[in-house]
């Protein structure tokens, strides 16, 4: 009885360590910086001397130590750094790459920065699991691949990975690339002397890398160059033709970055204390184009390597390496570009970005759909025209799907005879040439004898349309053959004849899709987000929003919807208010939390944005001048501060090295009666446990709970 009793006591303590263990902050909590880009700065200990970042959701930021030979994990309000990974194979860390859909995170592993040329190097790429980081994937030992004669003298310095989970390591004084899958098996990828620079000396060469598809990107520091490599033919790495402005230093180049939506490359200069941003026309195929270079905040000396986040730069700074200085991370506010004047287009309603081009915005007071190229020059985009019987009369809603290099446009036309019905249709143009690939009359799908008002669109994974009705208080599907089918119609949509749903936005993860509908109203009781399963649509609800302790206001008037690239954060029009949201949610979009507002008349005037697109993670809205068709109207660019969390609210994961402890000692328990209850109490423990904390736990890969990494 006794045992029994120890057991038991021993359980309840064990369900309080679950507790504490499980317990990682939700999202807005306090545990985040509220600092715009401007003055966001988290100091670093000086002992840490950090090389490369990473954003991890639920630490904040994760930096290498070049002094620690860990990775630490830095907490963004009080700038403590705490160890993440350790592991006694560790010596000193550089390049971190983190790994979201294999759970995984990579790190550079190397001796150190000066050696003697005589002397072996060591350089290796360790594995661990994010979710139990005492756990080793793979340590693969690099030391022993060269692709250059007589050369011994090796440094791990940065690392990428490509779709298919192959990582790819800058050896920096070797003159090549390491190749490791994923069970840890290295090769060499490509050497080339000629091209990267002599290998053997201790002059740094290959540094920062990046992946973009079908091609490895990498930079040189000691001249500055970028190459591409293709994977599928890495003996035919060229060296990208870089334009760069008259005046602007390009050198010293070091950590690089590429958005999520793979148009735009993010690189250091770590001697000048800059950050560029490049742009290129073909995909980063043959030629590149330096935008601009935006000077990293004082008193940071040299910045290596860089995260992005919703539009935002932040750089690890070490301060010329010197283990006495202040280390930090901070972020860097990019130039922004003016905002655009559109003139002649009157009552713009729906605008795109094609990367390739520029701005497209439709037009409610006519059928032209026009594109604002990088000279800010509004001119018609050119149209194959469609049929007489089925022509653009008043545009709305745009959408570019990449995937299918199509431009889908939302049309209506308001009847001369204001009884009769408005009718809609959907277009699709090639993105490229401007030819009408498809269009289909929405008109007759619908309550009988309603007014149509097809206003925006979106495209799921498997190339669906889904047009919002706002005068019908319903959602139409159309397929990629343009085939029409009712989606979801009343309920939470509205009613017939009141203006509901408008803004339209896909999300998914692994486990779950949905379509979210922005429901506009005057109020937050008419207004709302509505939330459609893709596989139940009827089931529809309105998302529960919270406001975060900074916004004051709840979301009503809503038109224009959009996720940024990496479907993190759903940015959000008020029509009537001028306000532009930004929202997050860590259950699938159940609920959501209004994470920070701005006003657009606090950027340019403005009286009613309509729609918005994002260019680099930054709103961009279309101001309709409150529908005067006689005013001036404009694209106006809209930045946000800092994120609150510094994180990817679809992709929710707590370590769980501590957990993995604990449970050891739970197993460990011998198989008697008490063990028994023991056992009991814990499954109990885990159950209230998954209730408590099921909408913190959903992940890009499906839900998991925190002790089940550690049973199965």
């Amino acid at each position: 009885m006794a045992q029994t009793s120890l057991h038991l006591t021993f359980s309840i303590f064990l369900i309080l360590s679950f507790e504490a263990i499980c317990q990682f902050p939700p999202f807005g909590s306090n545990d985040m910086s509220t600092e715009s880009p401007r003055n966001f700065r988290v100091t670093i200990d000086a002992r840490i001397l950090p090389e490369g970042v990473a954003v991890y959701p639920p630490v904040g930021f994760l930096v290498s130590s070049i002094t620690e030979g860990t990775v630490m994990a830095v907490n963004v309000q009080s700038g403590s750094a705490t160890p993440f990974v350790v592991n006694p194979s560790l010596v000193r860390t550089f390049g971190l790459r983190v790994d979201a859909p294999r759970r995984r995170l990579l790190i550079c592993n190397s001796l150190g920065v000066q050696v003697n040329a005589s002397s072996p190097f060591q350089a290796a790429l360790l594995a661990v699991d994010l979710y139990n980081t005492s756990r080793v994937l793979f340590n693969a030992d690099l030391s022993r691949l060269s692709g250059v004669a007589n050369n011994s003298v090796h440094f791990a310095n940065d690392v990428a990975v490509d779709d298919a989970g192959v990582a790819y390591v800058t050896d920096s004084y070797g003159a090549q690339i390491w190749r490791v899958d994923t069970s840890g098996s290295a090769s060499v990828f490509v050497s080339n002397e000629a091209l990267f620079g002599p290998a053997g000396g201790s002059q740094i060469g290959l540094n920062g890398i990046a992946y973009v598809p079908g091609a490895i990107l990498a930079v040189r520091t000691s001249q500055p160059m970028l190459y591409r490599i293709p994977i599928a033919n890495p003996s035919a790495a060229t060296v990208l033709a870089v334009s760069v402005p008259a005046g602007m230093m390009w050198r010293n180049l070091d950590g690089l970055a590429v958005d999520a939506s793979l148009t735009t490359l993010t690189a250091v200069n770590n001697g000048d204390g800059l950050v560029y941003r490049i742009r290129s026309a073909d995909n980063f195929a043959s030629t590149a184009t330096v935008v601009s270079a935006s000077p990293v905040p004082p008193p940071c000396v040299t910045p290596t390597t860089v995260a992005l986040l919703a539009g935002t730069a932040f750089v690890v700074c070490n301060q010329r390496f010197d283990p006495a200085a202040s280390n930090a991370i901070v972020s860097v506010p990019f130039i922004p570009p003016p905002s655009i004047a559109v003139a002649p287009l009157t009552l713009p309603e729906g605008i795109s970005y094609l990367p390739s081009a520029g701005l497209v915005i439709s037009s409610l007071a006519s059928g032209a759909v026009r594109l604002v190229a990088s000279n800010n020059f509004s001119v018609p985009f050119t149209f194959v025209p469609p049929s007489a019987t089925l022509p653009l009369t008043q545009t709305a809603g745009i959408f570019f799907d990449e995937p299918r290099g199509r431009l889908l446009v939302c049309n209506l036309l308001f009847p001369p005879n204001p009884s009769a019905p408005v009718q809609s249709a959907l277009f699709s143009f090639s993105a490229s040439t401007g030819a009408l690939l498809a269009s289909v009359d929405l008109t007759p799908f619908g309550p009988a004898a309603a007014s149509r008002f097809a206003n925006d669109v979106v495209v799921d994974g498997s190339g669906n349309a889904y047009v919002t009705d706002s005068f019908s208080a319903q959602v139409l599907r159309i397929d990629p053959a343009f085939g029409v089918s009712p989606f979801a119609i009343g309920g939470a949509l509205g009613s017939v004849g009141d203006l509901g749903p408008n803004g339209i936005e896909f999300w998914s993860n692994n486990s779950m899709a949905a379509i979210l509908v922005g429901r506009s109203g005057p109020n937050n009781v008419s207004s709302g987000l509505i939330r459609l399963a893709l596989n139940q649509p009827s089931a529809m609800a309105k998302v529960q929003i919270t406001n975060f302790a900074n916004v004051t206001g709840g979301l009503f008037g809503i038109d224009g919807i959009r996720f940024d690239a990496a479907k993190s954060y759903l940015y959000v029009v008020n029509n009537p208010a001028g306000l532009i949201y930004r929202l997050f949610s860590s259950d699938g979009w159940f609920s959501a939390t209004i994470e920070s507002a701005v006003a657009v008349a606090s950027v340019q005037p403005c009286i009613t944005p309509t729609t918005l697109t994002l260019v680099d993670g930054v709103p961009h809205v279309v101001c309709a001048a409150a529908f005067n068709p006689t005013a001036v109207t404009s694209v106006i660019r809209v930045p946000f501060a800092a994120p609150v969390l510094p994180l990817a609210p679809s992709r929710v994961e707590a370590p769980t090295a501590v957990a993995s402890n604990s449970l050891t000692v739970a197993i460990a328990v011998g198989a008697s009666v008490g063990g028994v209850l023991f056992v009991l109490v814990v499954v109990l423990a885990v159950m209230l446990l998954r209730a408590r904390r099921s909408k913190y736990l959903e992940k890009e890969m499906g839900v998991r709970w925190c002790v089940l990494d550690v049973f199965f």
